[in-house]
């Protein structure tokens, strides 16, 4: 799932299937989760008459929606001072997951790391900000039993791991392996990390230890071309076709980093199609 928003995170926090409406409203006020500012008013889909199936629970923008506290004379201060509150929000958040003890992960592009709303503290706190697990790009999440995150990291070409303390725990894939991983999921009994690659048009399996165990989808087995035409391409920039100028295929006119695989704002280079296909257990732009 992705979810993308200016400044603030809207975030569905409960999917509540065949409840009456009476029920789902009950169930947004007292949030389970603990998570997020709630919602002033019953929101709920599909609109009456018909049964409703999915109600809107609240969303999560900064700290202060999981009830941290600031105080009206440091605010006064930050005023007279001209600083900036001491409130952490997301401005760019693409991926979300939550973890068993309710932990909320967003993944932000702005700020190109992972913040982690931690509703018992009333507060949040940043992983990949440097270290071994600092992160480049982050795009999407996954977790596994033992209260690990993972992060498909599009700009290092891998997926960090991190602990539920947010300590670094191991990386997996690299240079040599990844042209673009986009998402990342865990088999909590087997353990495996399922890394997609969208240019590669493939799955790459990964063991506990971190070692690749298969890869899912049509091998060239040409990595390394690849790898050199995506930096040539990347390196001359491209024209889009209302001709405007994209510097190494991932900026819009304004200078803006963009996200997916739009024609318009990141085409794919000519010579990095090979991989794709239609057939059965092959891929085209998996996500």
């Amino acid at each position: 799932m992705s979810v993308h928003g200016p400044l603030r995170a809207a975030i569905c926090l409960m999917l509540l299937p065949l409840l009456p409406v009476d029920a789902q409203h009950r169930a947004c006020c007292t949030r389970p989760l603990g998570i997020g500012r709630a919602a002033t008013a019953p929101m709920t889909w599909p609109a009456a008459p018909q049964d409703a199936r999915v109600a809107f629970a609240g969303s999560v923008g900064s700290e202060l929606d999981v009830g941290k506290k600031i105080s009206g004379l440091d605010r006064f201060l930050q005023m007279l001072s001209g600083t900036r509150t001491n409130v952490r929000a997301v401005e760019r958040p693409h991926d979300i997951f939550v973890d068993r003890s309710h932990r909320l992960y967003v993944t932000d592009g702005s700020a190109r790391t992972v913040v982690v709303f931690e509703p018992h503290q009333k507060e949040s706190r940043v992983l990949g900000a440097d270290g071994p697990g600092r992160l480049v790009k982050p795009l999407g999440l996954g977790g596994d039993e033992r209260g690990n995150v993972y992060v498909a990291d599009q700009g290092a070409k891998r997926v960090v791991a991190f602990d539920s303390t947010g300590a670094f725990v191991r990386a997996y894939g690299s240079e040599s392996l990844l042209l673009n991983p986009v998402d990342v999921a865990v088999d909590r009994t087997t353990r495996l990390v399922y890394v997609v690659d969208s240019y590669l048009h493939q799955v790459l399996v990964f063991d506990a230890q971190g070692r690749l165990v298969r890869r899912i989808g049509h091998d060239q087995g040409d990595l390394a071309r690849k790898r050199k035409l995506l930096a040539e391409f990347s390196a001359a920039g491209v024209r889009t076709a209302d001709n405007s100028h994209i510097a190494g295929g991932v900026t819009d006119s304004t200078g803006v980093s963009m996200f997916g695989h739009s024609p318009k704002y990141m085409p794919e280079p000519r010579d990095l199609v090979e991989n794709r296909s239609a057939k059965p257990g092959e891929f085209r732009y998996p996500a």
